[in-house]
């Protein structure tokens, strides 16, 4: 079938669409902004021609015309024919008229976005999620002390301003034993986010082992992995998931993801792919915590000021003879506290 007239009108349209996919927020607004510079000087009568053979155009055309574009990502096709059959619908409440949007733009901008967010599976979620914990560390049955920085982590997450929490420090210090403390006290917290996502880096230090499980939690097997085969289709998408629900992200040892060596390269990742996505977290509209462990600085994000970090250092004087106890050690004080500044791992 011949669609010359509306060709012009949807090519453009489509264009925009695919230009924002898959990074749907902001696909509303290119839509609309499209939609009205075309049609804001045409005459009632040609909107309505236009309008009529938009409804006649099957769904087989429209998904030809769309692939011509350069789209071929079946899940953004089936968002995209979504989105161009609102357009007569939009017609009929402009009255025909788009030199004056401004009026219903956000009724509009909102009913797309609705549109646009909705998964192309039925299956409806139910939070919140199970968690997802990957190589977590076990429970340190003597852990002892660092009260502050349980109440600092618990303080990040509470917090509308903390994003990204980071407990810094050298090996042995105890850093994923904290983690695991306050991880077992969120209940007694009053912590319930939709979602635990908890990746541990020293066992799996692979980017795309960790960004599909990420993915296909997120998810929750809504998408078909196989739509997304480089590590930046994954990344987008997981940014889309990741709006709009509260999770926890635990990442324990970034380290192993990060650059060692010294330099104005020290402590960057290794990967831009995670750099931009630790990056989204710290400047979108994250509800939770993104928690981390690392031997080192987090140089990528440490400017963004929803990032926060703990120096991670050795117990205090006290702790340290409370750990000894509970562990069966008997001396006196001054050769416990030698022996406690020799230790190499401390809860």
């Amino acid at each position: 079938m011949n669609h010359s007239k509306a060709y012009p009108y949807l090519k453009a349209t489509l264009d925009a669409l695919i230009e924002a996919a898959p990074g749907w927020a902001k696909a509303p607004a290119k839509f609309w902004s499209s939609l009205s510079e075309q049609l804001k000087d045409k005459s009632k009568e040609k909107i309505k021609q236009l309008e009529q053979e938009i409804k006649g155009i099957s769904k087989d055309d429209l998904e030809t015309m769309i692939k011509e574009t350069g789209c071929e990502q079946k899940e953004d096709i089936e968002l995209i024919i979504g989105a161009v059959s609102l357009i007569p619908g939009l017609c009929q409440k402009m009255d025909y008229r788009f030199d004056r949007v401004d009026s219903v733009l956000e009724e509009m901008s909102g009913k797309l976005d609705e549109l646009l967010r909705k998964p192309t599976s039925e299956k409806p979620l139910q939070f919140p999620l199970p968690s997802s914990l990957h190589n977590q560390t076990p429970p340190e049955p003597n852990f002892v002390g660092r009260v502050e920085m349980l109440k600092a982590i618990t303080d990040w997450y509470k917090s509308l301003e903390v994003k990204i929490g980071a407990l810094v420090g050298w090996g042995g210090v105890g850093k994923s034993a904290l983690v695991r403390k306050w991880f077992d006290s969120l209940k007694e917290n009053n912590i319930q986010p939709d979602g635990i996502f908890w990746w541990g880096f020293y066992r799996n230090a692979f980017l795309e082992r960790f960004l599909e499980a990420l993915f296909g939690y997120l998810s929750q097997d809504r998408f078909k992995l196989d739509d997304y085969k480089t590590s930046w289709q994954k990344i987008d998408k997981i940014k889309e998931l990741l709006l709009g629900r509260e999770y926890l992200i635990i990442l324990d040892g970034l380290e192993e993801m990060q650059k060692s060596q010294t330099g104005e390269e020290f402590g960057k990742l290794q990967h831009s792919e995670f750099t931009d996505l630790l990056k989204y977290i710290a400047d979108a509209d994250f509800k939770g915590l993104c928690l981390i462990t690392t031997r080192f600085p987090l140089t990528d994000i440490e400017k963004y000021p929803s990032y926060q970090r703990l120096e991670i250092e050795e117990l205090l004087r006290e702790d340290t003879r409370l750990l000894f106890q509970k562990i069966g050690v008997r001396g006196k004080e001054d050769e416990i506290d030698t022996s406690g500044k020799n230790l190499k791992a401390i809860p």
